[in-house]
């Protein structure tokens, strides 16, 4: 068996789609435009939202990896990690 790469990876990319995914569909209940663009812009300016986005952006080559070889286990505490990220997103997008 080859080295274990852990979900670390995984995880932050989730969190950090999350994120943006939450602002975006927030953004857009009444339509897309140019001021929603804008505002995606600015919200990159904040160092907290900007930290979850680098975060989730920094291994995203290591995804695969931590894919191949996850196991049942692992899987299940990826998923419980991200239920309250999960959570927070759909709160957001209120």
């Amino acid at each position: 068996m080859g080295e274990a790469h852990g979900t670390k990876e995984t995880k932050e990319a989730a969190i950090a789609l999350l994120a943006i995914g939450a602002f975006v569909v927030k953004r857009a209940k009444d339509g897309v435009d140019l001021a929603d663009a804008a505002a995606l812009l600015a919200k990159l300016q904040d160092p907290a939202f900007l930290a979850v986005v680098m975060a989730g952006a920094e291994g995203i080559d290591k995804i695969g990896d931590e894919f191949k070889d996850m196991d049942l286990s692992e899987a299940f505490q990826l998923a419980g990690d991200l239920i309250p990220e999960v959570l927070k997103a759909i709160e957001a997008a209120k």
